[in-house]
């Protein structure tokens, strides 16, 4: 009998030290909970925009994006391409630059080659999806191209 509450008690110890540690390990407020892959492992890629209040502002504004895509390399190399349209005018723009973590890496440090810069606070960083917001406080919601 005293054999079985003691497994009981393992048990639930053991249950609640995995549920400490894989709370402690989310990072970013909408995820993952946990990873095995590293944060640059994630992050390197091509990432295109498929939403986010800056979207939504744009296009009220009358621009049309036909692209829109972020390069995050792994050793640090970033670029920016966007295509779109006004006032059916074509346009496109591609910046490239540098980018490094913050000191909790719970947000990026983006230097453009023509030396300005802006920071970028991550929401939710997985294989296949990155959200997050500029320092004007608008959001973007990207997906992982293959």
């Amino acid at each position: 009998m005293w054999l079985k509450k003691f497994n009981a008690k393992k048990n639930l110890i053991l249950f609640f030290c995995f549920t400490t540690i894989f709370a402690a390990c989310k990072k970013y407020e909408d995820g993952p909970s946990f990873t095995l892959k590293s944060a640059t492992s994630r992050l390197a890629g091509t990432w295109l925009l498929t939403g986010g209040t800056w979207l939504e502002n744009e296009t009220t504004n009358g621009n049309v994006f036909t692209n829109y895509t972020q390069e995050f390399s792994k050793d640090n190399l970033y670029e920016l391409s966007k295509d779109w349209i006004t006032n059916n005018l074509s346009y496109s723009s591609t910046v490239t630059g540098s980018w490094e973590w913050t000191e909790n890496k719970d947000g990026i440090k983006i230097t453009n080659n023509d030396s300005t810069s802006f920071s970028i606070s991550i929401q939710k960083l997985t294989g296949s999806e990155f959200h997050y917001t500029d320092e004007d406080g608008f959001t973007y919601e990207l997906s992982k191209q293959e």
